[in-house]
């Protein structure tokens, strides 16, 4: 449920933990320098600042979905989500 920020170099503790979701996350994917989205099997899809781990925004996608992957589109500022219920979705990022 939680994102856990490491400091590759030195792995004997996390710089951070973001709790960040209610069921477990299960995808994470930059959007741009300073933001990240992170999905989930509660059937969210969070944006994050990547500074300050603080939330930059929250789409319910659907509970049943139990989100497996997002990722975005190279060339927009598309996001795109899979689960579960086997469907596609496509979300427009906008700051």
């Amino acid at each position: 449920n939680k994102i856990v920020v490491w400091d590759l170099r030195n792995v004997q503790s996390a710089l951070s933990k973001i709790p960040a979701h209610l069921n477990c996350v299960t995808s994470l994917t930059p959007v741009d320098q300073s933001v990240f989205a992170s999905a989930s099997l509660d059937g969210t899809v969070k944006l994050w600042h990547t500074t300050s781990g603080k939330i930059a925004g929250s789409y319910l996608v659907d509970e049943s979905s139990k989100l497996t992957s997002v990722c975005k589109s190279l060339l927009s500022c598309l996001l795109y989500t899979s689960g579960f219920d086997r469907t596609i979705r496509q979300y427009s990022v906008v700051s």
